[in-house]
């Protein structure tokens, strides 16, 4: 969903249409897509394949067009980062909980879930009162932090 976006040059924005998620650059203020960044594919998907499930919520942070970071909210909670960058074609990128991190500390389904981009954390909230962060840096311990002064 956007709202009133002012596409000005070198802007990057996320949207969403016909089932695909996506990010684009603002290359021509006049042209609203300018350079697709990446897209994601929610809708087109079999229910053989479906990753997805009817409690499980999808959070996708995006910083500089080339890297994605995909929470997925549920009983069990899950992240991965993905190289999205498409470079000279298209890149296409298969969800899969498998492949994806478990963040075994959670024992509750977080209700949302924020990307802090300056200190590179992921913040998870569980309620009103009570948020966690995880540092994400190659060597990280894993290990969730209580979140100061939390607000969903």
């Amino acid at each position: 969903m956007e709202a009133n976006a002012v596409h000005k040059k070198g802007s990057i924005y996320l949207g969403f249409r016909n089932g695909y998620i996506f990010s684009y650059r603002v290359i021509n203020e006049k042209e609203k897509f300018s350079e697709i960044l990446f897209s994601l594919d929610l809708a087109h998907r079999t229910p053989q394949t479906e990753v997805l499930g009817k409690d499980d919520e999808l959070h996708l942070f995006s910083t500089d067009g080339k890297e994605a970071i995909v929470v997925i909210c549920g009983p069990t909670t899950y992240y991965r980062i993905y190289d999205v960058n498409p470079r000279d074609g298209i890149k296409v990128i298969y969800l899969k909980k498998s492949n994806m991190t478990v963040i075994q500390t959670l024992t509750k389904k977080c209700r949302k879930a924020d990307y802090n981009a300056k200190d590179a954390k992921l913040v998870f909230f569980m309620d009103s009162s009570t948020a966690y962060e995880l540092p994400l840096t190659f060597n990280h311990d894993g290990v969730l932090k209580s979140y100061p002064d939390p607000k969903l």
